[in-house]
């Protein structure tokens, strides 16, 4: 009797823990009622120089997602000046747990652009009402290409062109219609640089 006993408890500890893990599968974490603060910011990073600086830099226009990795919460804001106007001095309270922070340039980024585009992920722990400062350091993504031809070079050839290819499928024409083109590309492994150039007549 007492070995059936052991037994059904048993049976119900284990039933017990199924019922918790299946729960936590179909319907997640629960969420934490015990919060902290999250002092944000956002910077454009070190790397961005006076030549690529621009529309695409200004950090007041970039999205910014906060998602928590051990629950299901998600806050997203269509940018960082609108996170600071509904979090007072970009202040934001949030349950604990850990977080991470991703902002970028407005858009989409691609293989080929004409803009700089930065992008930056921060990991934050947030304790019970404690605060705690993160800043998401956007570093430029891409690479900036410009071609500069001398005159000697522009006068000899009637027709030309310079192709940049890194062989893993990415490639970039330039022309003497579009020699002066700024373009930036993704981080391409790049390899190899192609001319073909004909002579003028």
């Amino acid at each position: 009797m007492k070995a059936i006993n052991i037994w059904m408890l048993s049976t119900v500890l284990f039933s017990g823990l199924m019922s918790c893990e299946m729960k936590e599968e179909i319907f997640g974490k629960e969420i934490p009622k015990e919060t902290g603060y999250l002092t944000l910011d956002v910077s454009a990073g070190s790397s961005a120089s006076l030549a690529t600086k621009g529309a695409t830099d200004q950090k007041e226009d970039f999205p910014l997602v906060i998602k928590a990795m051990d629950f299901d919460l998600t806050k997203n804001y269509e940018s960082f000046a609108k996170f600071k106007e509904e979090n007072a001095n970009g202040v934001i309270e949030l349950p604990k747990g850990n977080y991470e922070i991703e902002a970028h340039s407005p858009g989409e980024f691609a293989e080929k652009m004409y803009d700089p585009y930065y992008g930056g992920v921060e990991k934050a722990e947030i304790m019970p009402s404690v605060e705690k400062t993160a800043t998401v350091k956007c570093k430029i993504q891409n690479v900036k290409i410009a071609m500069d031809f001398t005159s000697e070079f522009i006068n000899y050839y009637s027709k030309w062109s310079i192709t940049v290819d890194d062989k893993c499928g990415h490639s970039d024409i330039y022309t003497q219609e579009i020699q002066t083109q700024l373009r930036f590309i993704g981080k391409w492994l790049l390899r190899q640089i192609r001319f073909m150039c004909r002579e003028q007549l």
